[in-house]
């Protein structure tokens, strides 16, 4: 009797591609772009693009250490897009 054990792995975080830890902020992320998006909204820390360009490639684990701008941004669309989606979904009632 062989059993296949099933392979388990986490849905990918959106905003730089590793394994994902859940939903946080809305957003399927890893532990530590929802802990970077926390920091950086509790904070207000202003980052610049060390590329200068605003268009960084976040979505390998090392290269979402190199740009905080482009990672933030990343962040902040992601969470953006999941909320305009749940209100198409779940419309508040008239008041």
């Amino acid at each position: 009797m062989n059993l296949a054990i099933p392979e388990y792995s986490n849905p990918l975080c959106l905003v730089c591609g590793n394994d994902g830890n859940g939903v946080h902020f809305g957003v399927q992320t890893c532990r530590a772009c929802a802990m970077f998006f926390r920091r950086s909204h509790t904070q207000q820390t202003l980052f610049q693009c060390k590329n200068h360009s605003k268009f960084c490639n976040i979505r390998m684990a090392e290269h979402r250490l190199m740009c905080k701008y482009c990672r933030l941004k990343k962040c902040q669309e992601k969470s953006s897009q999941n909320l305009a989606a749940r209100s198409l979904q779940y419309p508040r009632p008239l008041q």
